[in-house]
């Protein structure tokens, strides 16, 4: 089965979930993970848009896992909020590893086997915002770009992340022996749009992944009012550093940033942001 320019895996790729993958083998390997609303048409296309990389430095090998619904369709945000605080996400608590962060971990596991690269990238947004850290506590994964967008989980604590505290422990030190950094992304003026709704993914929270990791946390802003990041026409809106109004980044939008990250640490490219 096709979905645009991606295949679906077969069944028994990495079940329970299907995965759809795009892109050149050889290229360097980026897992991206959905949001509340499922692996919606914005999802493939920002999934797209890494394949061709429009900074020019060539593209990447892009895989999806599909949590929950159909692919390239859209999630009744009832639904998907109910499977958030199901058992497989555990949206409600924190401090511990979910069954959803295990099977991200065993996905990259599977990537890493069938691909020639033993890096990877990765973008969790929303409800998989800190799944990107959680495949991070996995030593035998060489977790090199992971990207954290919008974390909105846990619920209603928003200074709490929900991996265990030991295991951050772990992740800060693997993170600085290594000389790596995880790149946050949040809107500044987070709300779910066309309602009251704000603060999904909360600054507080930041504050605390800053507070984790230091100088192992990139964090950053963009000056939208929106929740998602990555997969909502933000376009060029600026950019700045969480906590530092007046540190702009001279790149033209979230996109931009992330590839810039990618390319940097994926293909050793010189960082422009």
């Amino acid at each position: 089965m096709l979905v645009g320019n991606f295949e679906a895996l077969q069944s028994s790729f990495c079940p329970p979930h299907p995965v759809y993958a795009g892109g050149t083998e050889g290229d360097p390997v980026v897992l991206v993970l959905h949001e509340l609303t499922g692996q919606t048409p914005e999802t493939f296309a920002l999934a797209e848009k890494l394949i061709r990389n429009r900074n020019g430095n060539g593209g990447y090998r892009v895989f999806l896992p599909c949590f929950f619904g159909n692919p390239n369709s859209r999630v009744n945000p009832l639904r998907g909020a109910i499977h958030c605080i199901g058992a497989e996400f555990r949206g409600l608590s924190s401090g511990k590893l979910t069954p959803a962060m295990e099977y991200v971990k065993l996905l990259c596991s599977k990537i890493v086997e069938n691909e020639p690269t033993t890096e990877l990238g990765i973008i969790g947004m929303c409800m998989t915002g800190e799944f990107a850290l959680a495949a991070l506590t996995d030593p035998k994964l060489n977790i090199v770009a992971p990207i954290v967008a919008q974390p909105a989980l846990p619920s209603f604590c928003p200074r709490k992340l929900q991996l265990p505290r030991e295991e951050l422990e772990q992740i800060r030190t693997r993170l600085k022996s290594n000389n790596h950094v995880i790149l946050g992304l949040r809107n500044e003026h987070d709300q779910i749009p066309k309602t009251i709704i704000r603060n999904v993914s909360p600054s507080e929270r930041f504050e605390t992944l800053q507070h984790t990791f230091g100088n192992q946390f990139e964090g950053w802003e963009v000056e939208a009012t929106e929740h998602s990041t990555l997969t909502s026409p933000t376009g060029n809106a600026g950019l700045h550093r969480f906590g530092s109004p007046s540190q702009k980044s001279q790149l033209p939008g979230a996109l931009e940033l992330v590839l810039d990250f990618l390319d940097e640490k994926l293909k050793r490219l010189t960082p422009q942001r």
